[in-house]
């Protein structure tokens, strides 16, 4: 593992001249430093380009997290610093493990490029075409709010369940009855000290259907009504009742336009990849085979060789 890092820092120092070398003087300037090693705007360019954009300016703002990365960035150049003394890059192996590294990190910056420099489509009208096209999925509900007694089944007889459903019906029907009073005196439901017996519902689902049913067939609000179901008898009063409709475009923009443009950018990948793919690669398996035999066996716990299992083929791989 410790060479793995070292491998990663003298990779990312070498990954810098470039970037150094479209920066501008101001962006020399020290931020931080610890002895000789210093840290400068163009150092904290290159680390905080990898937190999302959307994070950046919560991340920043933040004087501990700020510090943190600002140590970390220094630890890491003083370890860099400590192999280049140590003449690390003189081995071999260190050059390889170098080489695979840059690979790495060069195929995720030119995919990331390819991306970026792609010409987009204009996403607002495309988001508007699309909404005009698939307005069932911005069709919002019924949504009926209800404040409602549970009387659990648990613990009790049915007559004794009627007895206590008749007594809740008739205090909440009192004029000026406060039903709050009702939930916290006679709910079994545990999370009435939470919501005060209140559920919104909306979305088909969320609840049982006999509960959902209840809740919507209540008219108008202070109405209250009674249904059963699996957890036991449910005393229902409707605080409010809000049609069905339909979510403007404007409301949906954003959210569209991050959804299409998250496909397109799927796409592009997907593309490049089949297009790298196209031809068809040649496997020398004599050499493969080299690698079977040097890694196919481990040693068990008794000391005989136990056989890897085969690796799972990869869903849609070819």
């Amino acid at each position: 593992m410790m060479i793995r890092s070292l491998v990663l820092l003298f990779l990312l120092s070498s990954c810098c001249t470039q970037v150094y070398a479209e920066a501008t003087d101001a962006d020399a300037g020290v931020v931080a430093q610890r002895g000789t090693i210093k840290l400068t705007l163009r150092d904290i360019d290159l680390a905080v380009e990898e937190i999302p954009v959307i994070d950046r300016a919560a991340f920043v703002s933040g004087p501990d997290r700020l510090h943190q990365l600002l140590d970390s960035e220094l630890l890491n150049k003083q370890m860099a610093q400590r192999g280049r003394e140590m003449k690390l890059m003189e081995s071999p192996m260190i050059q390889q493990l170098v080489a695979r590294a840059a690979d790495q990190a060069l195929a995720k910056i030119t995919l990331d490029q390819i991306v970026k420099n792609t010409k987009r489509p204009d996403f607002n009208l495309v988001a508007k075409e699309y909404y005009m096209a698939n307005m069932a999925e911005f069709a919002t509900p019924v949504t009926s709010v209800v404040q409602h007694i549970l009387i659990s089944k648990t613990g009790k007889t049915a007559p004794e369940i009627r007895a206590k459903v008749q007594e809740v019906l008739k205090k909440a029907q009192v004029p000026g009855a406060k039903f709050e009073a009702l939930v916290a005196e006679y709910s079994d439901d545990p999370s009435k000290s939470d919501n005060q017996g209140v559920m919104t519902v909306s979305e088909p689902g969320q609840f049982v259907p006999t509960f959902e049913a209840a809740a919507h067939a209540l008219k108008s609000d202070g109405d209250i009504s009674q249904v059963d179901t699996e957890y036991g008898t449910h005393v229902l009063r409707l605080v409010s009742r809000k049609a069905a409709g339909m979510k403007t475009f404007e409301s949906v923009r954003e959210e569209i336009i991050t959804k299409l443009s998250g496909q397109f950018e799927d796409g592009i990948r997907t593309k490049f990849f089949s297009d790298l793919r196209s031809a068809n690669p040649v496997f020398h398996e004599d050499v493969i085979e080299t690698v079977r035999n040097r890694y196919g066996e481990l040693p068990s716990m008794s000391g005989q060789p136990v056989s890897l299992p085969t690796a799972p083929a990869v869903e849609g791989a070819k």
